[in-house]
């Protein structure tokens, strides 16, 4: 979620921590609306703890890389083609990037050197580049900072990809 500007105040940026239709947990499958259904009573609960991810982008010779793609997916496989647990970003010209708004958890990161960072939502993709990752575990509210490199395998497994 965004934060919207109230009255000269910025609200906190927030996430949805969990959706509930009866008793059932719909946050990352979705809601099903019975055919015969008048109604439906949805319960939404927000949380303001998200994560910010700081860092910086390097090439092969540890030079900072400016405009880097950078790809980020739960380190849980159930929840990689989950939007809400993927991000992307890019590094400015000196190489610097920042990510807010993560769910805590625990994710992997990399810079994508294709042109379309969500390729490693792919299952057949993420299996050729997750030993190239770098792990890191947002808490609530938590900020963490970390260095990316540009991994030549993943530039070779990223070139492959293009038709």
């Amino acid at each position: 979620g965004q934060a919207q500007v109230f009255g000269g105040q910025s609200a906190p940026a927030f996430f949805i921590s969990n959706i509930t239709v009866g008793n059932q947990d719909v946050t990352d499958g979705g809601i099903t609306v019975p055919d015969a259904a008048t109604g439906l009573d949805v319960a939404i609960k927000l949380d303001f703890r998200s994560g910010t991810i700081t860092g910086r982008t390097l090439d092969a010779d540890n030079n900072p890389l400016q405009n880097a793609k950078i790809a980020m997916v739960s380190s849980d496989p159930k929840k990689r083609e989950v939007d809400r647990y993927y991000k992307r970003g890019q590094s400015d010209s000196t190489g610097s990037f920042k990510l807010s708004g993560v769910i805590p958890g625990d994710y992997l990161m990399l810079i994508w050197p294709g042109d379309e960072p969500g390729m490693v939502q792919d299952p057949d993709v993420m299996a050729q580049v997750e030993k190239y990752c770098v792990s890191v575990s947002v808490s609530p509210a938590g900020s963490n900072s970390l260095e990316l490199k540009l991994i030549p395998a993943v530039q070779t497994i990223a070139n492959s990809m293009i038709q």
